[in-house]
């Protein structure tokens, strides 16, 4: 996200209040689009939904687009790690040609691998023909956006790209509305697949338009997935360790919704809120932190091209290493005021949001497991950056496993609800942040004696 960060950070700098909330607004939308869309759009079509049509086919919509969006991150979730590392390689050494024919690659891979896992997966949902092809449309197009989201954050044009989510959201709610008063459950999944299918579409336009080259699928898409195998199993613990706690409570408390499908709704609203209050600073760092510190990255290996004498890579590493702990210690305290002022009104919110008393506790617990959740999200990114691919893989399955087996244990003890999701993020960021002091320390030595390390 630095590319599109420092085109972002051009508004900050102008120091005004307009400038200023222009700016974090845009980056929040960039940054979370998909997420935006899903949450405000799903929750405007479910309460007005109920009142033009049964409150059970409403249900029905919902547990379908859950599961159409779990499914499709993990089923993406490790070409997404891939394709980020082999357009930053092409971007690093100025071969953008190489980039379209990488991006129609990754469609057709995306497309084929949906495509099996629907054969091999959707029958099982019990549905009617003309419904499991509408669901089939569904899934795949919230493939194509996972994946449309890592070229998108190349690109210079972030208007566009709000753009994109804008006119979506716009046209969804509407389509989806009208569409299943008329038609029930076929009609809400027509109409959310028409808001998709714009926000696709303009993402594949704009990529389209930015990059220069051949339409031809490239092959390196192939050989990056066999050259970067570590990073895809990371994108797919990573996106696993996302939703495990809530299928563990899906299947170990829930009750079934639609054939085999099944939901926790007391878990998953919780949940669902307490994510959105960690957007505010994966806004600030991919507008202040990202960008300060891929330019003291830049210039520390650039010395190192330039065979700098060892004293200015020393003054270049102990600057890399000021800049991040103090950028770090703003997006921490910022985040944690915001998430005390959260706790503190969690009562109001209650209310306001229209959420049982039985999930204040649950919500509470989650805020603060989103606070850790995004510690380990920063540090994984950190820790990308200097190529660690074997100890971001070793920290997305720590997350994994101790999300699923802490939440497997606190299974009807209801009082704990949530301690899987907050015990997982608290330790794997504590680990994450001893793996980062330690390379940062030995900094000189991965970067020269064990350059192998990161192949």
């Amino acid at each position: 996200m630095a590319g599109i960060g420092f085109n972002l950070k051009k508004i900050l700098d102008q120091q005004t209040l307009q400038s200023t909330l222009a700016a974090y607004f845009y980056t929040g939308l960039v940054t979370s689009g998909p997420w935006l869309f899903s949450v405000i759009a799903l929750s405007i079509i479910t309460i007005w939904g109920q009142t033009l049509s049964s409150k059970i086919i409403v249900d029905q919509f919902m547990v379908l687009v859950i599961y159409a969006f779990a499914m499709s991150m993990v089923l993406t979730g490790g070409t997404q790690m891939v394709i980020t590392r082999q357009v930053s390689d092409c971007l690093y050494s100025h071969e953008d040609s190489k980039v379209l024919g990488i991006f129609t690659g990754t469609l057709l891979l995306t497309l084929y691998m949906a495509t099996i896992f629907a054969l091999a997966v959707l029958w099982l949902f019990e549905l009617p023909l003309q419904t499991l092809f509408l669901y089939f449309v569904l899934f795949v197009l919230a493939c194509l956006m996972w994946v449309c989201m890592v070229f998108v954050s190349a690109l210079k044009d972030y208007m566009r790209i709000v753009w994109a989510f804008l006119l979506g959201f716009i046209i969804s709610i509407p389509a989806t509305l009208m569409a299943g008063q008329q038609w029930g459950l076929n009609g809400f999944l027509s109409g959310l697949n028409l808001g998709l299918c714009v926000i696709v579409y303009i993402l594949i336009a704009s990529i389209v338009v930015e990059f220069k080259g051949s339409f031809s699928p490239s092959n390196l898409v192939f050989q990056a997935h066999w050259k970067y195998w570590p990073l895809y199993l990371t994108g797919m613990a990573a996106s696993l360790g996302i939703w495990v706690d809530k299928a563990v409570f899906w299947y170990g408390e829930g009750a079934p919704v639609l054939g085999p499908l099944r939901v926790y709704p007391l878990y998953d609203g919780a949940l669902f809120v307490a994510y959105l209050t960690v957007l505010p600073a994966m806004a600030f760092f991919v507008m202040i932190i990202e960008t300060d510190f891929y330019e003291s990255f830049r210039r520390y290996f650039f010395l190192i091209d330039e065979k700098a004498p060892f004293g200015t890579l020393e003054e270049a590493r102990s600057e890399l290493i000021r800049q991040l702990k103090s950028n770090s210690a703003r997006i921490l305290a910022f985040q944690i005021f915001l998430t005390t002022v959260i706790l503190f009104i969690s009562p109001w919110l209650i209310l306001t949001l229209n959420l049982t008393w039985f999930q204040w506790g649950i919500f509470r617990i989650a805020c603060v497991g989103a606070f850790f959740h995004m510690a380990f999200s920063l540090i994984g990114i950190v820790l990308a950056y200097f190529d660690c691919r074997r100890e971001l893989l070793f920290l997305n399955v720590f997350f994994l496993v101790v999300n699923f087996a802490v939440t497997w244990a606190s299974l009807g003890h209801f009082w704990s609800y949530g301690i899987g999701y907050l015990v997982a993020g608290w330790s794997t960021a504590l680990l994450g942040l001893l793996i980062v002091a330690y390379r940062f320390k030995r900094l000189h030595y991965y970067t020269f004696v064990t350059p192998q390390a990161g192949t």
